[in-house]
Protein backbone atom coordinates (compact mmCIF):
# COMPACT_ATOMS: atom_id res chain seq x y z
CA UNK A 1 0.00 0.00 0.00
CA UNK A 2 2.83 2.39 0.87
CA UNK A 3 4.67 1.79 -2.40
CA UNK A 4 1.46 2.09 -4.40
CA UNK A 5 0.83 5.50 -2.84
CA UNK A 6 4.34 6.57 -3.78
CA UNK A 7 4.06 5.46 -7.39
CA UNK A 8 0.61 7.00 -7.80
CA UNK A 9 1.74 10.37 -6.52
CA UNK A 10 5.02 10.30 -8.45
CA UNK A 11 3.19 9.60 -11.70
CA UNK A 12 0.97 12.64 -11.12
CA UNK A 13 3.82 15.00 -10.32
CA UNK A 14 5.87 15.75 -13.41
CA UNK A 15 7.88 18.61 -11.90
CA UNK A 16 9.56 16.42 -9.28
CA UNK A 17 11.12 13.22 -10.58
CA UNK A 18 12.62 12.15 -7.26
CA UNK A 19 11.91 12.54 -3.57
CA UNK A 20 15.20 14.41 -3.15
CA UNK A 21 14.13 16.97 -5.76
CA UNK A 22 10.76 17.34 -4.07
CA UNK A 23 12.41 17.93 -0.70
CA UNK A 24 14.87 20.43 -2.18
CA UNK A 25 12.04 22.61 -3.46
CA UNK A 26 9.65 21.98 -0.53
CA UNK A 27 11.88 21.82 2.54
CA UNK A 28 9.04 22.11 5.04
CA UNK A 29 7.67 18.76 3.85
CA UNK A 30 10.84 16.88 4.72
CA UNK A 31 13.24 18.74 7.03
CA UNK A 32 12.07 17.18 10.32
CA UNK A 33 11.92 13.62 9.00
CA UNK A 34 14.72 11.07 9.28
CA UNK A 35 16.28 11.80 5.89
CA UNK A 36 19.43 9.90 4.79
CA UNK A 37 18.33 6.98 6.95
CA UNK A 38 17.32 3.54 5.68
CA UNK A 39 14.93 3.02 8.57
CA UNK A 40 11.28 3.44 7.50
CA UNK A 41 12.40 4.65 4.07
CA UNK A 42 9.29 3.46 2.18
CA UNK A 43 6.93 4.84 4.84
CA UNK A 44 8.77 8.17 4.87
CA UNK A 45 8.76 8.48 1.07
CA UNK A 46 5.02 7.76 0.87
CA UNK A 47 4.36 10.34 3.57
CA UNK A 48 6.45 13.04 1.87
CA UNK A 49 4.62 12.66 -1.44
CA UNK A 50 1.26 12.62 0.30
CA UNK A 51 2.20 15.80 2.18
CA UNK A 52 2.89 17.38 -1.19
CA UNK A 53 -0.50 16.20 -2.44
CA UNK A 54 -2.16 17.74 0.64
CA UNK A 55 -0.34 21.00 0.01
CA UNK A 56 -1.52 21.10 -3.60
CA UNK A 57 -5.05 19.80 -2.93
CA UNK A 58 -5.96 20.46 0.71
CA UNK A 59 -9.20 18.48 0.64
CA UNK A 60 -10.45 16.40 3.54
CA UNK A 61 -9.92 12.99 1.93
CA UNK A 62 -6.41 13.96 0.80
CA UNK A 63 -5.60 15.06 4.35
CA UNK A 64 -7.15 11.86 5.68
CA UNK A 65 -4.81 9.81 3.50
CA UNK A 66 -1.93 11.88 4.88
CA UNK A 67 -3.14 11.14 8.41
CA UNK A 68 -3.22 7.39 7.72
CA UNK A 69 0.27 7.45 6.19
CA UNK A 70 1.49 9.53 9.15
CA UNK A 71 0.21 6.84 11.50
CA UNK A 72 1.98 4.14 9.47
CA UNK A 73 5.20 6.18 9.63
CA UNK A 74 4.79 6.68 13.40
CA UNK A 75 4.33 2.94 13.92
CA UNK A 76 7.54 2.22 12.04
CA UNK A 77 9.51 5.04 13.67
CA UNK A 78 8.40 4.02 17.17
CA UNK A 79 10.41 0.85 16.66
CA UNK A 80 13.29 2.54 14.81
CA UNK A 81 13.72 5.25 17.46
CA UNK A 82 14.43 2.52 20.01
CA UNK A 83 17.19 0.87 17.99
CA UNK A 84 20.39 1.40 19.94
CA UNK A 85 23.65 1.95 18.07
CA UNK A 86 27.18 2.51 19.31
CA UNK A 87 28.46 4.54 16.40
CA UNK A 88 25.39 6.37 15.10
CA UNK A 89 23.90 8.05 18.17
CA UNK A 90 23.13 11.20 16.19
CA UNK A 91 21.00 9.11 13.82
CA UNK A 92 19.12 7.72 16.80
CA UNK A 93 18.49 11.30 17.95
CA UNK A 94 17.20 12.28 14.50
CA UNK A 95 14.81 9.37 14.61
CA UNK A 96 13.44 10.57 17.94
CA UNK A 97 13.01 14.09 16.59
CA UNK A 98 11.26 12.71 13.51
CA UNK A 99 8.95 10.66 15.69
CA UNK A 100 7.94 13.64 17.83
CA UNK A 101 7.42 15.71 14.69
CA UNK A 102 5.21 13.02 13.15
CA UNK A 103 3.09 12.83 16.29
CA UNK A 104 2.63 16.62 16.17
CA UNK A 105 1.53 16.27 12.54
CA UNK A 106 -0.90 13.53 13.53
CA UNK A 107 -2.52 15.78 16.16
CA UNK A 108 -2.66 18.70 13.72
CA UNK A 109 -4.37 16.64 11.03
CA UNK A 110 -6.88 15.20 13.48
CA UNK A 111 -7.69 18.74 14.62
CA UNK A 112 -8.17 19.92 11.04
CA UNK A 113 -10.49 16.99 10.30
CA UNK A 114 -12.55 17.03 13.48
CA UNK A 115 -15.50 18.80 11.81
CA UNK A 116 -15.34 16.96 8.49
CA UNK A 117 -18.74 15.65 7.32
CA UNK A 118 -17.23 12.78 5.33
CA UNK A 119 -18.39 9.39 6.69
CA UNK A 120 -14.93 7.80 6.39
CA UNK A 121 -13.53 10.48 8.67
CA UNK A 122 -16.50 10.34 11.05
CA UNK A 123 -15.91 6.58 11.32
CA UNK A 124 -12.24 7.21 12.08
CA UNK A 125 -13.09 9.73 14.82
CA UNK A 126 -15.52 7.25 16.33
CA UNK A 127 -12.81 4.56 16.28
CA UNK A 128 -10.65 6.96 18.29
CA UNK A 129 -13.34 7.25 21.00
CA UNK A 130 -15.27 10.32 19.84
CA UNK A 131 -18.85 9.74 21.08
CA UNK A 132 -20.24 12.64 19.06
CA UNK A 133 -18.80 11.02 15.94
CA UNK A 134 -20.63 7.80 16.84
CA UNK A 135 -23.92 9.70 17.04
CA UNK A 136 -23.17 11.31 13.66
CA UNK A 137 -22.35 7.95 12.12
CA UNK A 138 -25.49 6.24 13.37
CA UNK A 139 -27.61 9.02 11.89
CA UNK A 140 -26.21 8.04 8.49
CA UNK A 141 -27.66 4.53 8.68
CA UNK A 142 -30.03 3.76 5.79
CA UNK A 143 -28.65 6.68 3.78
CA UNK A 144 -26.54 6.46 0.59
CA UNK A 145 -23.61 7.99 2.48
CA UNK A 146 -22.70 4.56 3.89
CA UNK A 147 -23.00 2.69 0.60
CA UNK A 148 -19.67 0.88 0.71
CA UNK A 149 -18.37 -2.38 2.14
CA UNK A 150 -16.06 -0.69 4.65
CA UNK A 151 -18.63 1.82 5.90
CA UNK A 152 -21.31 -0.83 6.34
CA UNK A 153 -18.79 -2.99 8.18
CA UNK A 154 -18.15 -0.07 10.53
CA UNK A 155 -21.88 0.22 11.16
CA UNK A 156 -22.17 -3.52 11.85
CA UNK A 157 -19.42 -3.28 14.46
CA UNK A 158 -21.70 -1.06 16.54
CA UNK A 159 -24.57 -3.54 16.52
CA UNK A 160 -22.57 -6.76 16.85
CA UNK A 161 -22.84 -6.82 20.66
CA UNK A 162 -26.27 -5.16 20.82
CA UNK A 163 -28.34 -6.80 18.10
CA UNK A 164 -26.57 -9.65 16.32
CA UNK A 165 -29.47 -10.29 13.95
CA UNK A 166 -29.43 -6.68 12.74
CA UNK A 167 -25.63 -6.74 12.56
CA UNK A 168 -25.87 -9.80 10.30
CA UNK A 169 -28.34 -7.98 8.06
CA UNK A 170 -25.86 -5.09 7.73
CA UNK A 171 -22.94 -7.46 7.05
CA UNK A 172 -24.79 -9.05 4.14
CA UNK A 173 -25.59 -5.57 2.86
CA UNK A 174 -21.88 -4.73 3.11
CA UNK A 175 -21.01 -7.62 0.80
CA UNK A 176 -23.40 -6.35 -1.88
CA UNK A 177 -21.26 -3.23 -2.29
CA UNK A 178 -18.06 -5.17 -3.03
CA UNK A 179 -17.23 -4.87 -6.73
CA UNK A 180 -14.77 -7.73 -7.03
CA UNK A 181 -11.50 -5.79 -6.96
CA UNK A 182 -8.51 -7.32 -5.22
CA UNK A 183 -6.72 -5.39 -2.51
CA UNK A 184 -7.44 -4.15 0.98
CA UNK A 185 -11.24 -4.26 0.68
CA UNK A 186 -11.10 -7.93 -0.39
CA UNK A 187 -8.44 -8.91 2.11
CA UNK A 188 -9.87 -7.09 5.12
CA UNK A 189 -13.46 -5.90 4.80
CA UNK A 190 -14.91 -8.83 2.82
CA UNK A 191 -13.01 -11.33 4.93
CA UNK A 192 -14.20 -9.71 8.17
CA UNK A 193 -17.83 -9.53 6.97
CA UNK A 194 -18.01 -13.23 6.07
CA UNK A 195 -16.30 -14.39 9.26
CA UNK A 196 -18.51 -12.13 11.37
CA UNK A 197 -21.62 -13.55 9.69
CA UNK A 198 -20.56 -17.09 10.59
CA UNK A 199 -19.78 -16.20 14.22
CA UNK A 200 -22.91 -14.07 14.65
CA UNK A 201 -25.22 -16.83 13.49
CA UNK A 202 -23.32 -19.34 15.62
CA UNK A 203 -24.00 -17.11 18.65
CA UNK A 204 -27.66 -16.86 17.60
CA UNK A 205 -27.76 -20.69 17.36
CA UNK A 206 -28.92 -20.47 13.75
CA UNK A 207 -27.28 -23.74 12.68
CA UNK A 208 -27.94 -23.64 8.94
CA UNK A 209 -27.05 -19.96 8.67
CA UNK A 210 -23.80 -20.42 10.62
CA UNK A 211 -22.79 -23.46 8.58
CA UNK A 212 -23.66 -21.72 5.31
CA UNK A 213 -21.53 -18.61 5.97
CA UNK A 214 -18.66 -20.69 7.34
CA UNK A 215 -18.71 -22.68 4.08
CA UNK A 216 -18.72 -19.42 2.11
CA UNK A 217 -15.58 -18.57 4.07
CA UNK A 218 -14.06 -21.92 3.08
CA UNK A 219 -14.75 -21.35 -0.60
CA UNK A 220 -13.16 -17.89 -0.28
CA UNK A 221 -10.15 -19.50 1.44
CA UNK A 222 -10.60 -17.49 4.64
CA UNK A 223 -9.23 -18.65 8.03
CA UNK A 224 -12.41 -20.38 9.25
CA UNK A 225 -13.16 -23.91 10.46
CA UNK A 226 -12.81 -26.51 7.70
CA UNK A 227 -15.64 -28.69 6.31
CA UNK A 228 -14.87 -31.68 8.54
CA UNK A 229 -14.93 -29.63 11.71
CA UNK A 230 -18.09 -27.87 10.54
CA UNK A 231 -19.79 -31.24 10.11
CA UNK A 232 -19.10 -32.01 13.75
CA UNK A 233 -20.13 -28.54 14.92
CA UNK A 234 -23.39 -28.44 12.96
CA UNK A 235 -25.12 -31.82 12.59
CA UNK A 236 -27.82 -31.91 9.88
CA UNK A 237 -29.27 -34.12 7.19
CA UNK A 238 -26.79 -34.92 4.37
CA UNK A 239 -29.19 -33.51 1.76
CA UNK A 240 -29.44 -30.22 3.65
CA UNK A 241 -25.67 -30.03 4.03
CA UNK A 242 -25.08 -30.71 0.34
CA UNK A 243 -27.63 -28.07 -0.64
CA UNK A 244 -26.08 -25.48 1.67
CA UNK A 245 -22.56 -26.28 0.47
CA UNK A 246 -23.58 -25.95 -3.18
CA UNK A 247 -25.22 -22.58 -2.57
CA UNK A 248 -22.22 -21.45 -0.49
CA UNK A 249 -19.96 -22.14 -3.46
CA UNK A 250 -22.21 -20.09 -5.74
CA UNK A 251 -22.35 -17.21 -3.27
CA UNK A 252 -18.58 -17.25 -2.77
CA UNK A 253 -18.06 -17.04 -6.55
CA UNK A 254 -20.55 -14.17 -6.77
CA UNK A 255 -18.80 -12.28 -3.96
CA UNK A 256 -15.43 -12.77 -5.61
CA UNK A 257 -16.70 -11.48 -8.93
CA UNK A 258 -18.56 -8.55 -7.39
CA UNK A 259 -21.99 -9.81 -8.52
CA UNK A 260 -23.37 -10.84 -5.13
CA UNK A 261 -26.94 -9.71 -4.36
CA UNK A 262 -29.16 -9.77 -1.31
CA UNK A 263 -31.66 -12.07 -3.04
CA UNK A 264 -29.09 -14.88 -3.21
CA UNK A 265 -29.13 -15.33 0.58
CA UNK A 266 -32.51 -14.01 1.60
CA UNK A 267 -33.33 -17.19 3.52
CA UNK A 268 -30.07 -16.87 5.48
CA UNK A 269 -30.46 -13.24 6.41
CA UNK A 270 -32.08 -11.93 9.56
CA UNK A 271 -34.25 -8.91 8.86
CA UNK A 272 -34.85 -6.28 11.51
Amino acid sequence: MVLLAVFTLVSCTENHRSTNQLCASNKALCEKLNLDDNQCKDERTALIWQRYESKEKPRDMVKFTELKLTKIYIKCMTVSAQIQTTTLKEKLSRRSVALFHAKDSERRLEKELETSPLPEIILYRWSQGDKKALEQYLRLEDTPYLDSTELQLGLASYYIDKDKAHAAYILVKALTYYKGHTGEVRDKAVSEAVKSLATSYHALEKVENAYFWAMVGNFLELPVAGPKKLEMMYPMEPETRDSLSELAGEVASAIDSGSFTFAMVERFTEER
